[in-house]
């Protein structure tokens, strides 16, 4: 039976960039190599990207048969084959980090003064991702997690069901501009943690609520992302004439 992927992207005033939509090309001639059915979904014009990414799961549940739901945000460069190893793991939740965007400036001063020679650009960053705890095993390239980033997950379908039934009281009546079915579940809405009374942004929440329904968040060690974004450049003559 042929895998059926929903491949949803948040487009906040309907843009993605040139990196994504490369490597989104890629994905689709993979894919087919794959036998993989790919479905694209976009929502855009949504300044909440908490409701972009619950209404377009409710599509994805009401809306078609896929086996699989992703989210890919419209500001990562990926490699197609990240996709489909997140497909064949089997996990019900895994993801690959990217980093955030910005550079730890003391961690690349660092890494210059101990001599280490590896890319200065991945010493550099910090990665979207919480382990929770010390010296997890890694299986088959994976690792399990607490709080995972949503802009490169993979959800099977079952996981919505059960977070459905666990959490009835997050379905709510769709009043977005482009509503094509009635109501959704808010599985990806912000929340407090209720242990750690930490603010948990709508990524962190859904994890939170996976593992409150016994689940586990599996992380790709092996993938690299890229996380497009805009950074100023600074100079100033008198500060090199110092040099």
């Amino acid at each position: 039976m042929t895998t059926k992927l929903f491949l949803s992207t948040p487009c906040y005033g309907g843009l993605c960039l040139e990196k994504y939509m490369s490597s989104i090309i890629q994905l689709q001639v993979l894919l087919i190599k794959e036998g993989i059915q790919l479905y694209l979904d976009t929502t855009e014009n949504e300044s909440l990207v908490h409701r972009a990414r619950n209404v377009a799961v409710g599509r994805f549940m009401q809306k078609t048969d896929c086996d699989l739901f992703m989210f890919i945000d419209a500001d990562v460069h990926f490699d197609p084959q990240a996709v489909v190893r997140l497909v064949k793991s089997g996990h019900d939740i895994s993801v690959a980090c990217y980093p955030k965007k910005v550079v730890m400036w003391d961690q690349a001063a660092n890494a210059v003064k101990r001599g280490d020679d590896r890319d200065m650009s991945m010493l550099s960053s910090s990665l979207v991702i919480n382990f929770g705890a010390l010296n997890r095993p890694v299986v088959n390239g994976f690792i399990e997690i607490l709080d995972g980033p949503t802009g490169f997950m993979m959800i099977k379908r079952s996981v919505f069901k059960t977070l459905e039934d666990k959490f009835p009281e997050l379905w709510c009546k769709n009043d977005h501009q482009n509503r094509d079915f009635d109501d959704y579940h808010a599985c990806f809405d912000c929340m407090i943690d209720p242990v750690t009374r930490r603010y948990l942004s709508e990524d962190y929440a859904f994890c939170r609520r996976w593992q409150q329904c016994e689940g586990k968040i599996f992380a790709d060690v092996n993938t690299t992302l890229g996380h497009v974004g805009n950074l100023p450049f600074s100079g100033c003559m008198n500060e090199r004439l110092k040099a």
